[in-house]
Formats: structure tokens, C-alpha cells, sequence
């Protein structure tokens, strides 16, 4: 394997467009990438079955679990069809990380 990526790109208001994760994660993987994918994880939450259920997400493990892992990728790569708070705190941390 040449390294690990972290794939980055907007989750909320986009819940059933994630479609673009499935291209980068196929792309990486003939390029011989190991995916680390926040969607794969946090998917279930996202189905937003019950009133206000944002509001129950435990955002601050989310973001601790994202920046651990980004920590542990080569590349980060981004797709960027609109802005997202998560995205662009994934890029900030990871150019500073570097």
C-alpha cells in the first residue's frame, strides 16, 4: 500500500448525495490507498428518522474521531460542491498538521 486518505467533503444538507465517496474511494484504492471515510461510520446517524435529531449528536466525538484519524493519513483529499463547517475544519487541520 503506498499510504492511508482521508476522504473530506460535506455530510449535513447532503445526506443522500455521498455518492462522490464511493468514486474518490475507488480511484485511491487502484492508486493504492487505504480509505479512511467518515461517512462509513456516521451514516446511521444521518437518516434523521426523529424530530431535532441533530441536536443529539455528540458532535465533539465526531470531531475528535476525525482528527485522529486524519492524523494518521498521507492525503486528504476534498470534494467541495458547497461549503461545510466539518470540510473546512478537516482542511485547516490537516494543512496545520501536516
Amino acid at each position: 500500500m503506498t499510504g492511508k486518505v482521508f476522504i473530506s467533503g460535506p455530510i449535513q444538507g447532503m445526506e443522500t448525495k455521498q455518492n462522490y465517496r464511493k468514486v474518490i474511494r475507488e480511484i485511491c484504492v487502484q492508486c493504492g490507498y487505504d480509505v479512511i471515510d467518515p461517512w462509513e461510520r456516521e451514516k446511521i446517524i444521518y437518516k434523521g428518522s426523529e424530530p431535532e435529531w441533530w441536536e443529539k449528536v455528540p458532535a465533539a466525538d465526531f470531531i475528535k474521531r476525525d482528527l485522529e484519524d486524519i492524523e494518521k493519513c498521507d492525503v486528504l483529499v476534498a470534494y467541495i460542491p458547497k461549503l461545510s463547517a466539518g470540510m473546512c475544519m478537516e482542511l485547516f487541520y490537516a494543512q496545520i498538521y501536516q
